[in-house]
């Protein structure tokens, strides 16, 4: 049975049992979700295949975080200990804003800044993922000031994630002007970049979003992030196929 939730909450709640109170919040979420996990499986097996090692990462760690945000967002809202569920948001956050960064060392490595292949740089690439989720976990664990911990969610979620895709979007302009393409694979790329700009707004407005639509069953907040992000990360699946001079290796 489907029904509405406060307007507090703004979610679209599926009771699937009355006895157990059992409830599915934005039921909508797990279909996306689903989607993400495929995108990622191909993304994964695609580019493990070839030298794009790094997009072959990012895809995996994006199957894997909307896998755990479905969780966070829909299937076990209110099902498990506050601690659990902390727990399972710092990893669901903590991803987000890795892919983000993994996007922006695949802009430089793309375009020759970096070479991935050097123990130091690896090195550093890893520290840096290290450092991000150091900050992340004190921010959750650590920070009781309301406004502090608002200020480093935005910082840690919102900053990382608006200025590494942006930066990726630059470097990879400059990486197909330098490159011939067959098809037009700028056209996939601007419109990667739209949907996730559109994903992460539709997430930040949210209150605005649920004013709007209220409790609905297929537009708020979530749901626009969810599909959206699909949709980008298969936008860039096909950039990166087209643009990308991908050796199969066995």
């Amino acid at each position: 049975m489907y029904q509405a939730l406060s307007a507090q909450n703004c979610t679209f709640q599926w009771v699937v049992d009355y006895n157990t109170n059992f409830v599915i919040a934005d039921p909508i979420l797990i279909i996306w979700s689903i989607l993400a996990i495929g995108i990622g499986i191909e993304g994964y097996f695609k580019f493990k295949k070839s030298k794009q090692c790094l997009y072959s990462i990012i895809f995996l760690m994006y199957g894997t975080m909307m896998t755990v945000a479905c969780l966070c967002d829909s299937v076990l809202v209110n099902q498990i200990s506050r601690f659990f569920e902390d727990s399972l948001k710092l990893v669901d956050v903590s991803l987000t804003s890795s892919i983000a960064l993994m996007f922006l060392y695949a802009g430089l490595v793309d375009n020759g800044n970096i070479d991935i292949s050097k123990k130091s740089t690896k090195c550093r690439v890893v520290l840096s993922f290290i450092i991000l989720w150091v900050l992340w976990i004190v921010t959750f664990f650590c920070v009781k000031n309301p406004v502090t911990y608002l200020w480093a969610d935005r910082i840690l979620y919102y900053g990382v994630i608006s200025i590494c895709c942006l930066l990726f979007l630059i470097l990879e302009i400059s990486y197909v002007n330098d490159h011939q393409h067959k098809g037009n694979p700028f056209t996939f790329l601007v419109c990667s970049g739209v949907f996730g700009g559109i994903g992460i707004c539709g997430q930040y407005f949210t209150p605005l979003i649920c004013k709007i639509f209220g409790n609905s069953f297929f537009i708020n907040g979530p749901s626009a992030w969810f599909l959206c992000s699909d949709i980008a990360m298969i936008l860039i699946y096909k950039f990166v196929v087209s643009s990308h001079a991908l050796t199969t290796t066995k």
